[in-house]
């Protein structure tokens, strides 16, 4: 199938190989699976059904968008237009890998679904914008111990960015983690009270051992659980993978669903020039295996089963990546081809070229390179781990799981399907037919519309929660203060108490006129001692001193209303005997109105 007949479908990047290596042994004449030889006229007719059935594919495809299309604008119509900035690292407009086509197509999706989209990503040379997304390209730095220039990590934060947000505050930050951009988008987030999702992909607690030192499993954990406590919900590729993060103290968990390009990776697609390519131009049957060759891919053990396996089975090792070198030496002296990294239609072609598709990798997150085998129509033979467990489901029926290390068995089911054509062939239709409803668009479409919404429903929940704990506080607060100004009212009644006995005792030493004298004159000519005293003469001697006893009763019932002052007043003025006399009165006619109120509310 050539690029021009899916130009209509869907747009293509441009087709890039690089050097393709190989290594040989001498092979055998037999085999157990040979491709047959087909004569010109033979050939002629196999492409003029080929292309029958690529014209026949392409018209199936076009009317699927359409519908899909059609139903996506339905959906947007009822759904409120959204603003969504995405932080990713890698940049998927540089970097090869699984997470590339997710966001790709995350970012497609959304702008056809009617969201304004603003990606944030480090890159040397991004583009301005991508799908109708404005994309905004940081600086980043390489990663020491993986020599990859394209992997490029960043912290995300700079100026650009808090001007387009504070311009055009997004509804949702979308960061993919782990990595250094979680903070910066975490940084953005709390400033501006923006909820934020985030989505987990690189499973780094099984890479740390491989290129770091073990101790930095835990303090990666802890790492992990933190961005998960601040994020609304967390997204993981795979039910597997939720269920060790839930393990590991992690909450707020969604499964975003997988998703295949059907038309892109394609049975169509097989060609006996790749099959060449992909042999060394040797014959007999061809298992491979695709992805970046990095250590926690464990490539390494493809040469255990290739060992296992009748010597004209050639191996094809397709993507590049820091372990390209040694991973060379290590296969040096076997049918094994490296192809180095290829994509776009060349891509698709290799796929499905091959026999079986075998994949030993335990630390797939969920396993891309399966489905696009499984969409190629090719069998699956992968190790029983990671997200691999939740593509094939249905081991035996869609692609045959071997246990870890157990390469005996993995070169068992290998061999089966390489001499069984009619089960090999079986299998990979079944494959095909599994992945089919993996739909990129219904896919983002539940992730815009639900679990989007759940993470901001539970944002909103919680951003309220925090106001009514903050008004809790305030609260709290003030009854901390009267709750400080009642249990002192013991401190200011001694305190009182002392400074009424000793102006008692002076009053009663120097007499009740020159101290009333003297105090008049420490408070000035105006002060509230010459209006009482004016106050007091005017009413008498019978008449002032019930007020002062009234007055003295009322102030001994009211809270935090001090007593002492109206005490001293009545020593001053009518001589200690008979001020002392008014005071206690005043305070048994207090202690006998409260009992009295006290017992009329029922109280005993």
């Amino acid at each position: 199938m050539t690029r021009a007949q899916y130009a209509s479908a869907r747009p293509r990047r441009a087709t890039t190989t690089t050097r393709a290596t190989t290594t040989t042994t001498t092979t055998t004449g037999g085999g157990i699976f040979r491709p047959k030889r087909r004569d010109g006229d033979a050939g002629r007719a196999n492409a003029r059904s080929t292309a029958t059935r690529n014209a026949a594919v392409v018209v199936a495809r076009r009317r699927a968008m359409t519908r899909t299309t059609a139903t996506a604008t339905a959906t947007t119509d009822a759904r409120p237009k959204r603003r969504v900035a995405i932080f990713v690292e890698p940049s998927p407009f540089s970097h090869v890998s699984g997470m590339k086509n997710r966001f790709l197509r995350l970012i497609e999706n959304l702008r056809e679904m009617g969201d304004d989209v603003v990606v944030i990503t480090p890159d040397r040379d991004p583009p301005k914008e991508y799908h109708g997304a404005k994309v905004i390209g940081l600086r980043g730095f390489v990663l020491p111990f993986y020599g990859t220039d394209t992997l490029l990590c960043s912290f995300g934060l700079d100026g650009r960015v808090w001007r387009e947000f504070k311009e055009n505050k997004p509804d949702l930050v979308h960061c993919a983690v782990p990595g250094g951009m979680i903070f910066g988008a975490m940084t953005y987030c709390k400033a501006m009270d923006i909820p934020l999702v985030e989505s987990y992909h690189t499973h780094i607690p099984h890479y740390i051992p491989r290129y770091t030192w073990a101790g930095l499993v835990k303090p990666m954990w802890d790492l992990i659980r933190f961005w998960n406590g601040y994020a609304s919900t967390t997204l993981v590729t795979s039910s597997i993978l939720e269920n060790e993060l839930r393990g590991e103290g992690c909450k707020n968990l969604q499964v975003w669903d997988k998703g295949v390009d059907t038309v892109a990776f394609n049975p169509s697609f097989k060609s006996e020039e790749m099959r060449k390519r992909l042999s060394g131009g040797r014959d007999g049957p061809i298992i491979g295996c695709v992805g970046r060759l990095g250590a926690e891919k464990r490539l390494g053990d493809l040469k255990d089963i290739l060992a296992k396996l009748p010597s004209n089975v050639n191996l094809a090792i397709i993507g590049d990546g820091p372990e390209r070198k040694r991973l060379e030496e290590h296969f040096a002296g076997t049918n094994t081809v490296f192809t180095g990294m290829i994509t776009g239609d060349d891509l698709s072609a290799a796929y499905a070229s091959l026999d079986v598709f075998v994949m030993p990798s335990p630390s797939e997150t969920l396993g891309f390179v399966v489905m696009e085998s499984m969409a190629s129509g090719v069998p699956v033979v992968a190790v029983a781990a990671g997200g691999l467990l939740d593509i094939l489901t249905n081991p035996g029926d869609v692609g045959l799981l071997y246990p870890e290390y157990d390469y005996d068995k993995a070169a068992e089911h290998v061999k089966m399907l390489l001499e069984n054509d009619s089960e090999r062939q079986r299998m990979g239709a079944a494959s095909r037919a599994d992945v089919e409803k993996w739909g990129w668009m219904s896919s983002n479409r539940n992730l815009r519309e639900n679990q989007y919404s759940k993470g901001l429903e539970r944002f909103f929940k919680l951003r309220n929660l925090r106001k009514a704990i903050k008004a809790i506080g305030i609260r709290r607060r003030a009854v901390a203060v009267f709750d400080f100004l009642i249990s002192g009212q013991h401190i200011l009644q001694v305190a009182i108490f002392a400074a009424a006995v000793s102006a008692l005792v002076y009053a009663r030493q120097a007499g009740p006129i020159a101290t009333a004298t003297k105090v008049k004159a420490a408070f000035g000519a105006t002060s509230w001692l010459n209006v009482a005293e004016s106050a007091i003469s005017k009413a008498g001697p019978v008449l002032a001193p019930l007020c002062l006893t009234a007055i003295t009763t009322l102030a001994a019932i009211i809270p935090f209303v001090p007593t002492q002052p109206l005490f001293i007043m009545a020593g001053l003025f009518f001589g200690p005997a008979y001020g002392a006399a008014l005071g206690l009165c005043a305070a048994v006619c207090a202690a006998a109105i409260s009992a009295s109120a006290s017992r009329a509310r029922g109280y005993r």
